[in-house]
């Protein structure tokens, strides 16, 4: 009898292990930013397929990363303006290589979600993982404040994505109008 059970067990424990290495989705986080709830699920794992492996130099990373906050904020069918939309925003906090090294490319300065302390002045967070930095963006862009930026990047609107980060308390500097 324990040994069939023991068979049962490793039977599952392989199917388990094979779905989990052969699965492409993304991490899946479901809230509703526009009535302030905090996310309800944040899957633990992202699982690391041959499209997500990218290089950190290149706008690749950011693209995927742009598209991961979409789908987490539950826009499912980005357009190409609002991943462009989303490149952008990342390139105005930081051009360079620093934030995505830091799992952080749109610089939230949430707390929590493992994050490894404040790096520079107004305390932007860097997390062991992007699954920790996906899971911290979409924690800022849950709260009121950014209710707009939200609705617009539902929408695919990149125009009205703009004129609410900007007008935001996101960045302290507004982007000095734009960028």
């Amino acid at each position: 009898m324990d040994r069939i059970l023991l068979i049962i067990v490793i039977f599952f424990l392989g199917v388990g292990a094979y779905l989990a290495l052969n699965t492409s989705q993304r991490p899946l986080i479901v809230f509703d930013p526009l009535t302030e709830a905090p996310p309800i699920r944040i899957q633990a794992q992202m699982v690391q397929t041959a499209e997500s492996i990218i290089t950190p130099q290149s706008d690749d990373i950011r693209v995927q990363r742009g598209i991961d906050v979409l789908h987490g904020i539950g826009n499912n069918n980005p357009s190409p303006e609002i991943i462009q939309f989303m490149v952008e925003w990342s390139n105005a906090e930081d051009h360079g290589d620093d934030a995505n090294n830091r799992n952080n490319p749109y610089n939230t300065t949430q707390d929590g979600f493992n994050n490894n302390g404040c790096h520079m002045a107004d305390c932007v967070r860097a997390y062991p993982t992007w699954v920790d930095g996906l899971a911290a963006t979409l924690q800022t862009l849950s709260y009121s404040d950014y209710r707009d930026i939200v609705a617009a990047l539902r929408n695919n609107d990149p125009v009205a994505a703009k004129a609410a980060l900007v007008a935001s308390p996101w960045a302290a500097s507004h982007y000095n109008g734009g960028w």
